[in-house]
């Protein structure tokens, strides 16, 4: 499995947001901030800011004083949860979700041998949450 660009971004912007809810008072963030933090286009990270808000991991606050922050309970989201929810499945192969249109399906053994593959790594990233990544250094 290989994180897309989207998923990565929204891990960062995650990790940022958890920083600033360390803060006293927890701080709101500006996608203008969390973009030239780490190099993002501004219009791109609008959306993956805007789909995070959706699935209720941030909440949004719009006009002056606005920002961004990080939803209550969010610092306890599972990683892989969380990957799941922002890019799908994770599937070392296409044929784990296959529905018998594999040609060689009656005799492969790969199928099952990466069937547990991804239970492992999925069991594995939910060992950590959101509060085990966030950085504990002021800058991230």
């Amino acid at each position: 499995m290989i994180l897309s660009h989207r998923t990565d971004f929204a891990f960062r912007t995650l990790m940022f947001l958890g920083k600033a809810a360390q803060e006293t008072p927890p701080a709101k963030v500006t996608t203008a901030q969390i973009a030239a933090a780490f190099d993002i286009p501004a219009n791109h990270l609008v959306k993956i800011v805007n789909e995070l808000a959706q699935r209720g991991f941030v909440r949004t606050i719009r006009g002056p004083g606005g920002g961004v922050t990080l939803a209550p309970n969010a610092a306890q989201l599972r990683l892989g949860d969380l990957i799941e929810q922002l890019q799908g499945p994770m599937h070392l192969h296409n044929c784990v979700e296959s529905d018998g249109s594999c040609a060689i399906e009656s005799i492969c053994k790969l199928r099952s041998i990466f069937r547990q593959a991804d239970i492992v790594q999925r069991d594995f990233l939910n060992q950590y949450t959101l509060a085990d990544i966030v950085p504990a250094q002021t800058a991230v």
